[in-house]
C-alpha cells in the first residue's frame, strides 16, 4: 500500500510524496513528527480523520486495486467505488472568530492514481479556503 503525504502552508501545496506503507501508522508516525514542530502557545494540534469516496472504472486495474482493496470497493452499476480515509495534521492555525485558520498542516491518504491525488489535493485545499474565505467575510463586517 501507499500513502500521499501532502504538507500544505497557507492554502498552497508545499509539498508532496508517495510513500510505501499503511496510512494508518503513516498518520501515526507524521503526527508524532508534528508534534515536535508545534508551538502550543500559539496554535491547536489537530488530527482530523474524513472519507472521500473514489470513483473508477470496472474492472478495476489490478495495480490500483492492490491500493485500495483494503478499503473494501464497491460494483455500483457500471463503475466501482471505494471510500477512502482522509487525515489532516493541523499544527499551525488560528482561530478568528468561529473559524479556523490552518497556516501548516498534512494530509495524508491512501494512493489511488495521479488523477485521483489531484482530484483530492483540490477537494482539501477547496475546503481549506472555505475556512479562509468564511473569516474574509466576517471581516467585511
Amino acid at each position: 500500500m501507499r500513502t500521499v503525504v501532502v504538507r500544505i502552508e497557507r492554502d498552497g501545496v508545499a509539498g508532496i510524496e508517495v510513500l510505501e506503507g499503511d496510512i494508518y501508522a503513516t498518520v501515526k508516525e507524521y503526527a508524532k513528527q508534528g508534534i515536535d514542530t508545534w508551538n502550543p502557545t500559539t496554535s491547536d494540534f489537530l488530527v482530523l480523520r474524513d472519507a472521500y469516496t473514489v470513483e473508477l472504472p470496472v474492472p478495476i486495474p489490478r495495480e490500483v486495486l492492490l491500493h485500495i482493496e483494503k478499503f473494501s470497493p464497491k460494483r455500483v452499476g457500471d463503475r466501482a467505488e471505494v471510500t477512502i480515509p482522509i487525515f489532516e495534521i493541523i499544527y499551525g492555525n488560528e482561530w478568528v472568530g468561529d473559524n479556523m485558520v490552518s497556516e501548516r498542516a498534512i494530509a495524508l491518504f491512501p494512493y489511488v492514481s495521479d488523477q485521483h491525488t489531484e482530484q483530492i489535493i483540490k477537494s482539501i485545499l477547496m475546503s481549506l479556503r472555505e475556512g479562509r474565505e468564511g473569516d474574509e467575510e466576517v471581516d467585511e463586517e
